[in-house]
């Protein structure tokens, strides 16, 4: 008896910080009975954007999915885009290098890059390297939008003189609120772009 592939789904993001949204994405994943869900916030961001060291963006994330799936093995927090750069550090990672990699990894596996609204946008997508390789030989999964929260609101509110911890919390969650108003994290300017 043939045993079917194990499919994995590959969901990046800034998670600048990681919120409820990204975590409803991660949710819709589950919900499609992927085996295997890598979550990996950008080590450096293919447009640009500046962003917390990747090791906090990490940290708050297993923080977030500790607090929202508790227990759950098939979500793996990973650093992997950093991995890939480690020889040449100032090398991008792009989407391709992560599941051209993974492919090695998993070979019998069916690889899909998961992408939220935003990036899935054909605007957007079409920026994306090798972008109708990423189609022909993985396969595109679109995530709806069912929490709306953007992260450079988050930012403005923890830079805020008085951030309002239960609005926080409602984005964030509970443990992740606490971590980064205990820490100052988003407090200076420079991280609130």
């Amino acid at each position: 008896m043939n045993t079917p592939p194990l499919r994995i789904a590959v969901y990046g993001a800034a998670a600048n910080p990681p919120h409820l949204g990204h975590m409803d994405c991660l949710a819709q994943l589950l919900a499609l009975g992927y085996e295997l869900i890598y979550f990996l916030p950008s080590a450096g961001h293919a447009f640009g954007k500046t962003m917390k060291p990747l090791a906090q963006r990490l940290a708050m994330a297993e923080l977030l999915v500790a607090e929202r799936f508790p227990g759950e093995r098939r979500i793996r927090v990973s650093g992997l885009e950093a991995e890939l750069a480690r020889p040449a550090p100032d090398r991008r990672v792009y989407s391709i290098d992560v599941l051209e990699h993974l492919r090695t990894v998993h070979p019998q596996a069916e690889l899909h890059l998961a992408l939220g609204p935003d990036n899935a946008a054909p605007e957007v997508f079409r920026r994306f390297r090798a972008y109708q390789r990423l189609v022909e030989e993985f396969g595109i999964i679109t995530l709806k939008e069912r929490i709306p929260v953007r992260s450079t609101w988050i930012r403005a509110e923890l830079g805020s003189a008085r951030p309002n911890r239960e609005a926080l919390e409602r984005v964030l969650g509970v443990a992740l609120t606490g971590h980064l108003l205990s820490n100052g994290l988003y407090k200076d300017s420079a991280s609130n772009e």
